[in-house]
């Protein structure tokens, strides 16, 4: 699984992204979801703080002076990951277009090189999800789509208040 992490720090000037790939495998054993919740919250807050974080930025200069072929391979090693997920805060007040009001916004993440891309942003309370598959590497999505309904409903169905994750 792999992750985007940012690398923004305080008094960092605004706009633009900073932020670096990182990569664990996913507790699938884990039966329980919240424990499978609780163990990827350990994770990603683990992986923010891991000093060598942001070591490919430091490489990224040589790597532009590497003949294109080896570049692309280097730059290929994220693609090791069958899904990578994100999330984005999204606006916490109400929003308007054309006067009416705004509900939901969907994501739509691009597929660095994995397989799925799942996406989630946050807008006034609810959360929306995405979900980009590449269908050469997942050919049969209506069984994918299953799948991921009965993992939703399974988090959801576990009855926990979200304070408790």
């Amino acid at each position: 699984m792999a992750i985007p992490i940012s690398l923004r720090r305080e008094g960092d000037p605004e706009g633009g992204n900073k932020f670096t790939a990182a990569m664990f495998a996913a507790p699938l054993a884990q039966a329980d979801p919240i424990a499978r919740i609780q163990a990827i919250g350990h994770t990603t807050r683990s992986l923010r703080t891991e000093a060598a974080l942001d070591a490919f930025s430091a490489l990224a200069p040589a790597l532009n002076r590497l003949p294109s072929a080896v570049a692309v391979a280097a730059g290929r090693l994220g693609a090791r990951a069958d899904l990578s997920a994100s999330n984005v805060r999204g606006q916490t007040e109400p929003s308007y277009l054309a006067g009416a009001r705004v509900e939901r916004m969907f994501p739509f993440g691009p597929l660095p090189g994995v397989a799925i891309m799942a996406s989630m942003i946050s807008h006034v309370g609810v959360c929306c999800l995405g979900i980009n598959v590449d269908g050469d590497a997942v050919p049969d999505t209506e069984l994918l789509s299953e799948c991921l309904a009965a993992g939703l409903d399974e988090v959801l169905g576990s009855g926990r208040p979200s304070g408790e994750l």
